[in-house]
């Protein structure tokens, strides 16, 4: 919640505040329906393995967007710098 509130426009936060719960919502439908018929075709075992693997990528997006925020705060703040400067 707290990243998407930083990233949200003002004008959008109320709008994301709103639909946010309901997609959440969703996955908490939908999750457990596909899980179990993936269960029922693979069985348990390769059920755990699809679990991992998702999760795995999940985090490696995850990473992937912590470095790209960081880089776009420092960035940021390089900026703000050099115009407190006065080189731009």
């Amino acid at each position: 919640a707290p990243f998407i509130a930083n990233h949200t426009p003002a004008s959008h936060r109320g709008r994301m505040s709103s639909i946010l719960p309901l997609v959440m919502g969703m996955g908490h439908i939908l999750g457990p329906m596909i899980m179990g018929n993936a269960i029922l075709f693979t069985g348990i075992e390769k059920g755990w393995l699809i679990v991992g693997a998702v999760v795995g990528i999940c985090s490696m997006f995850m990473i992937g967007l912590e470095k790209y925020d960081d880089r776009k705060t420092a960035e940021l703040q390089a900026s703000q710098t050099a115009n407190e400067v006065g080189i731009i």
